[in-house]
């Protein structure tokens, strides 16, 4: 009698079937981390927009009214009227989202309401971001401090956002509580 040859294997072994199903949720995982790092990415450029936008509002509502003096026979623009400090503690949002209305404009008043309008604009367009703040005064473009500088305005604007994965704290751009801070500046020039 011959004995029967075994037949060849058909099928794949338990360790095969724990490699690949490995080898796959490896895989699905990379693609989740991809998906979150772009959410985060889309929520910073939003917010960087947003943020650009109420800056780029304000210029150019300062940029029409200025207090104009003539020295020399050339004409100086100046700004001092919206150099106010923290815009936000200047001009809380009221109950109805709207600033204050007076019966009287003049250059000042204008200054204020377009300070308050940046400053609505901020607090009701990023809710959820921490340590908003922002301020519009003399200082260095490239750095964004306010130090006086003659005749250069800055609106600076700096917020923080809670890091979306462990890139921005890895890189020391996020603090110890993983909040990443931003900050946006754009000089104020014809």
């Amino acid at each position: 009698m011959q004995g029967k040859r075994p037949s060849k294997q058909q099928g794949a072994t338990l360790i095969e079937v724990m490699v690949a199903i490995f080898v796959l949720a490896f895989g699905v995982l990379a693609l989740m981390v991809a998906q979150l790092r772009s959410v985060s990415s889309v929520q910073e450029a939003e917010n960087q927009t947003v943020v650009a936008q109420a800056a780029q509002t304000l210029m150019e509502g300062m940029l029409v009214n200025p207090v104009v003096s003539v020295v020399g026979g050339s004409a100086n623009k100046d700004y001092a009227a919206y150099a106010q400090g923290d815009v936000l503690a200047l001009c809380p949002i009221n109950a109805n989202g709207d600033y204050p209305d007076n019966s009287v404009i003049d250059k000042a008043t204008l200054a204020q309401r377009q300070l308050c309008r940046f400053s609505t604009d901020l607090q009701t367009k990023l809710p959820n971001l921490t340590n908003l703040n922002a301020e519009v005064c003399r200082g260095n473009p490239q750095n964004g401090a306010c130090n006086q500088a003659p005749n250069i305005y800055i609106i600076t604007v700096s917020w923080g956002m809670q890091a979306g994965d462990a890139t921005g704290a890895a890189q020391g751009m996020a603090d110890a509580d993983g909040v990443v801070t931003y900050r946006y500046v754009l000089p104020v020039q014809d």
